[in-house]
């Protein structure tokens, strides 16, 4: 921006690559004006022709690309006033896509420090005195449908200390919430782009509309939570009360299958299924845990019709598998909340997880080496559980005792000391082997590798909150356009969504502390990532210093050479003088008086001097 120096983010829109119902294809004087070489005169507006790398093109056909400038005129080819951008195919054809304009995407505008901080979606109308002094003013109906005002005074009494310079900013994108907006955000592949202003508000702003969904859904968790302690506690009584139990299970079951298949056929309407909901992470736990559920069903369902009083002991570790995954379920339900910042507790503790979970599998031959070792010199009496629980106990817990995970020996298993005991220096050789790689050497390194993992997640919180949010926002948003065949009640009432309504003039107002305002630091930053950060500070503030060094070295070059060539000009003004001298010597009758103030000259007209 050359008039205020500060970077801008626009967003452009483009033509559908037609005219006149035609195709807009490259002329030959085009392509070769674009493959041409660099003018240094238009080394600003001249394009240059590179390499397709964003997966969806490459998926099409594109190979190369290269800013077409405006008013290109080759060969009947026309660039439009605004420019566009080329495409080269795999099958040699090329396309041209001309822009058809482009807006700012935020613009910002700092205030003082402001008593009453008012929130919400304002009108495009909105100046800066309605946002200082007059929003109360305003007739509610003019506000959006979709995110009412909200007004929030700070507490305490207002002073100095508990204020601050804020800055305001408006989103110029029309209807931010569109599932195209969100996807883009929610797998942005840069990690900057979720440090903008713009992808915090459009994050937050999709987390606040799915809110209510987000609450049934933990709702519903929580009632089948309740469902599954009923269903153990009649296991451990091996009773079975009665069919409410099953009937509630039955219909949260259904509920979320439906809540999946209106997702899925959200997915399916943009095409996104494959690449970012089917083979996703959450979208298996959630299919292995709807599976277990309702084989749980269909088991009590089978013992009520036989009239069976008596629960199976073999169903206990299915409830308790399923009791498990809600509670973690329920967790993961808070991953984009900001209050007590559990978003930015639980995200990491997960994510490090799953970083390790490839470590674990690696440590969980080292432990199967060890129960074979173990069972092999064991005796008859000790079964395959046994050994590899002793192993795991050893390795893990440091817990261990020398008769029976060491000797192998037991006082009423009649083999202590007997034909065992030429086996004993091969029983302490196994247990010194296995207590050094897997109690002191492999668990070392897992906690260093899981501490590793989550520091640097840890690090990146902030970044992953604002994916998640966005992410849950394109759940939410596609979950409406899936769910549009079911009646409106029924949406509103199984999954708290509000069927998607048709974009609008809505914009998009955010305020934060300004740029000038001091953030206070994390306090849970790790001593290793404070270390890094300082070190990765320190190495900018080092290549700053020696840009600064290399600047003054060269402005001292410059100046010694402009003080060389000054030296050069004054010895020609000492030859001048010199020259003067000699003249006037030959001249004597041509002398200077000083009269007063007034320099008077034989040849001269009289001047005053100052």
């Amino acid at each position: 921006n050359a008039i205020s120096f500060t970077p801008t983010a626009h967003a452009l829109a483009f033509k559908d690559g037609e005219r006149n119902g035609e195709r807009i294809r490259l002329s030959p004087e085009a392509v070769e004006y674009l493959d041409g070489e660099m003018q240094e005169s238009e080394l600003w507006r001249q394009p240059q022709r590179r390499v397709v790398t964003v997966d969806n093109l490459l998926d099409l056909g594109a190979t190369h690309y290269a800013f077409v400038p405006p008013r290109v005129d080759k060969g009947g080819f026309d660039s439009g006033d605004a420019g566009g951008f080329a495409y080269w195919l795999k099958n040699g054809e090329t396309v041209y896509f001309e822009i058809m304009g482009a807006g700012e995407v935020v613009g910002r505008s700092v205030f003082p420090a402001l008593a009453p901080v008012t929130a919400g979606m304002l009108p495009p109308s909105a100046d800066e005195k309605a946002l200082t002094g007059q929003a109360s003013s305003w007739d509610p109906r003019t506000w959006t449908r979709r995110a009412p005002i909200v007004r929030q005074e700070v507490p305490g009494s207002w002073t100095a200390r508990n204020s601050c310079q804020v800055t305001v900013a408006r989103l110029m994108v029309r209807d931010p919430l569109h599932p195209v907006v969100l996807r883009g955000l929610a797998f942005a592949p840069r990690r900057e782009v979720f440090d903008t202003v713009a992808a915090k508000s459009i994050a937050q702003l999709a987390f606040d509309t799915a809110r209510p969904c987000v609450l049934l859904d933990i709702a519903c968790r929580l009632a089948n939570i309740a469902c599954l302690t009923l269903l153990a506690r009649m296991l451990r009584e091996r009773e079975l009360w009665g069919n409410v139990v099953l009937y509630v299970m039955f219909a949260l079951w259904l509920r979320d299958v439906l809540r999946e298949a209106c997702l899925i056929r959200g997915y399916c309407q943009h095409k996104w299924l494959l690449e970012h909901h089917l083979f996703s992470r959450q979208t298996i736990t959630e299919f292995f845990y709807h599976t277990m559920t309702l084989l749980v069903l269909i088991w009590i369902a089978v013992c009520a019709s036989e009239g069976t009083e008596h629960l199976p002991d073999l169903m206990r570790p299915l409830v308790a598998v399923l009791g498990a995954m809600s509670w973690m379920g329920l967790l993961y339900m808070h991953r984009c909340f900001r209050f007590l910042r559990l978003g930015l507790r639980i995200l990491p503790v997960f994510q490090a997880l799953w970083d390790v979970s490839d470590f674990v599998f690696i440590t969980s031959f080292f432990v199967l080496a060890g129960a074979h070792a173990g069972y092999s010199l064991s005796p008859a009496a000790y079964s395959t559980t046994e050994v590899m629980f002793s192993v795991y106990r050893l390795g893990f817990l440091g817990d261990f005792e020398v008769e029976s995970d060491v000797e192998y020996s037991n006082e009423g298993d009649g083999q202590a000391g007997g034909s065992m005991s030429d086996l004993v220096p091969f029983q302490y050789m196994s247990f010194l082997v296995v207590s050094f790689v897997v109690a002191i050497a492999m668990t070392n390194i897992l906690v260093g590798a899981m501490s590793s993992a989550f520091d640097f997640y840890q690090e990146r919180a902030s970044n992953s909150f604002v994916k998640h949010q966005a992410w849950l926002g394109l759940d939410h948003a596609l979950l409406g356009r899936g769910a549009s065949w079911l009646p409106r009640w029924l949406t509103l009432v199984l999954f708290g969504v509000r069927p998607p309504s048709p974009p609008g003039n809505d914009v998009l107002w955010c305020c934060y502390k300004a740029e000038a305002v001091e953030e206070t630091g994390d306090t849970s930053q790790s001593v290793r990532t404070a270390i890094w950060t300082l070190k990765d500070e320190m190495t900018l503030a080092q290549s700053d210093a020696a840009r600064k060094l290399d600047s003054l070295t060269k402005q001292s070059a410059d100046a010694a050479k402009k003080l060389e060539e000054l030296q050069g000009k004054m010895a020609g003004f000492d030859e001048l003088a010199k020259r003067l001298g000699n003249f006037l010597d030959g001249h004597p009758e041509r002398d200077v008086t000083v009269e007063h103030e007034t320099v008077s000259c034989a040849w001269g007209t009289p001047r005053k001097h100052p």
